[in-house]
């Protein structure tokens, strides 16, 4: 079930072109939610190291296939 606080995957992480799903938001409010209560300041934390963690393996990815690439041309 999606919280009011929800954002909608199209407007997550718009900056960085990477997107979070309503069920990832969902899990990382539930996973912050303390008594009802969202801690602004953990919530963000746990936000930006989603992003981060996303945004290293689509290089990490690239990346690999870049090596594969390479390694065909040779």
């Amino acid at each position: 079930m999606a919280s009011s606080l929800t954002p909608s995957p199209a407007t997550s992480c718009s900056m960085h072109h990477e997107r979070l799903t309503n069920e990832q938001v969902d899990e990382m409010i539930n996973e912050t939610d303390v008594g009802k209560r969202i801690n602004y300041k953990e919530f963000a934390t746990k936000f930006i190291k989603k992003i981060k963690q996303a945004i290293c393996l689509k290089y990490t990815l690239k990346n690999k296939e870049n090596i594969k690439t390479i390694k065909n041309t040779v």
